[in-house]
């Protein structure tokens, strides 16, 4: 799942020819995941037994389904045993979702992903044959408490193409020395274009990017392509 827009770069992958997955329950967390899916041209078979919510995901979705998700026969009308993955997306129902996974390995699907609420369930949903367990709210949590700690007040902009603009304060590998040289030239990685500095009367100054050593607190203005800018974070750990 792709929280801050995969940590702050929105990603699309290209899924292997054929690649297909089915979204079991269409509540708020499963219909992101159609979505999300549907962004990285996957082909999806969506199920819910209500049918308002499968046809909030008929756009997104190859197939939308009203189906009761804990009838083994009406799953195996849909030879889930040929897709890639099967996500068990039902949260408030344990018991829907614990039938649910185990008719789809009785069923043969090769992987199957569910949802879990607490960690009781998540033992009991691997004990039963499934593949992974996730529980979105707390890893949601995780990674908020995490990145909002570690990225340090990182904005961005979005350009045509699959280009942006990062702004980001100094990462410490940086903080006291100059600029890579791969930095500031044009070439195949990311660029810094400014830097902004508070000066000594509290103004905020902002000035092209030079081999001058750079100060604790400043802030990069930063281009690249979503790979670019990844590789950027990697390497310079922010």
């Amino acid at each position: 799942m792709n929280f801050f827009r995969r940590f702050l770069f929105k990603r699309r992958l290209e899924p292997a020819p054929g690649f297909k997955i089915a979204v079991l329950g269409l509540g708020v967390f499963g219909r992101a995941v159609v979505r999300a899916a549907a962004q990285n041209n996957i082909e999806i078979l969506a199920i819910d037994r209500e049918r308002e919510r499968v046809n909030l995901c008929k756009d997104f979705a190859t197939e939308a389904v009203i189906l009761d998700v804990t009838s083994q026969e009406g799953l195996n009308k849909f030879r889930l045993q040929d897709y890639h993955a099967v996500i068990v997306a039902i949260g408030r129902h344990f018991e829907n979702n614990f039938l649910a996974t185990a008719y789809l390995k009785e069923l043969g699907a090769p992987y199957v992903i569910s949802r879990a609420a607490s960690d009781i369930h998540a033992r009991i949903l691997f004990k039963i044959g499934a593949d992974e367990v996730i529980n979105p709210e707390e890893e949601i949590g995780e990674d908020l408490g995490f990145h909002l700690a570690r990225r340090k007040n990182i904005h961005a902009l979005s350009l045509k193409g699959d280009y942006s603009i990062i702004e980001v304060e100094v990462p410490d590998k940086l903080a006291g020395a100059q600029l890579p040289v791969e930095l500031i030239a044009p070439g195949d990685s990311a660029r810094v274009l400014l830097v902004s500095r508070v000066n000594e009367k509290g103004a905020l100054e902002t000035f092209p990017a030079s081999p001058e050593p750079l100060q604790p607190g400043d802030r990069l203005s930063v281009l690249g392509t979503d790979k670019q800018l990844e590789e950027f974070r990697k390497e310079y750990r922010f």
